[in-house]
């Protein structure tokens, strides 16, 4: 099976429990990407201020670091999808304008917009393009057969309204992970056993007989 993990804003493939994810499956075997996308520096926005123009962290540039570094890599084959935050909705935006073989999608505190009083002005800014709630629902749920929205009760960037949303338009399973904030390094999480174990339940049932 091959596992397509897709970070957030400012996000890196070595943050959060993205790299804990890719050498737990890649000990299973199993072919793991984790693509860094562009993002903008925090700082750098920081000190522009809020009429900063997005330089890197655009829609369009993701699009395209999805068609020349991964759309090669899964060609035809089935993926499983592993998006955090920001990556959540990419997905839906990759399935709109490119054919991905998507297996399983596991959404980790997705949302399709926020409010922009909720969370930093940074995040909103450079998360503005992305933002969309009028996809073509019945066709995203016939690419997407199996799904998970994990959210937690106490997001500080999004609300669980936004994710109960998000997992209802795609007929996803839902999961409520208690405490857990946005599930990310502000809260120690390098590691996550359940988006492990939900990755798992993908792979060839050989994996586990004697």
């Amino acid at each position: 099976m091959k596992y397509l993990i897709i970070h957030g804003s400012f996000g890196t493939p070595t943050g959060n429990w993205y790299p804990f994810l890719k050498e737990k499956l890649e000990i299973l075997n199993q072919d793991v990407l984790v693509p860094q996308f562009p993002i903008e520096d925090w700082d750098y926005v920081t000190k522009q201020g809020k009429t900063y123009v997005n330089k890197k962290q655009t829609l369009d540039s993701w699009l395209h670091t999805f068609e020349t570094k991964v759309a090669p890599w899964a060609k035809d084959e089935p993926v499983v999808v592993v998006a955090h935050s920001l990556g959540a909705v990419f997905l839906l935006h990759v399935l709109t304008n490119f054919e991905l073989n998507v297996d399983t999608a596991i959404f980790v505190s997705p949302f399709f917009s926020v409010d922009d009083t909720i969370g930093p002005w940074q995040v909103q800014l450079v998360n503005k393009t992305f933002y969309k709630r009028d996809f073509n629902f019945e066709e995203l749920r016939a690419k997407l057969p199996v799904s998970y929205v994990l959210y937690s009760e106490n997001d500080p960037y999004v609300d669980p309204v936004n994710a109960r949303e998000f997992a209802w338009e795609l007929n996803s399973s839902v999961i409520l992970v208690r405490g857990a904030e946005h599930m990310n390094s502000e809260v120690n999480m390098k590691e996550f056993p359940l988006v492990l174990e939900l990755a798992k339940s993908r792979i060839d049932l050989t994996l586990y007989q004697k």
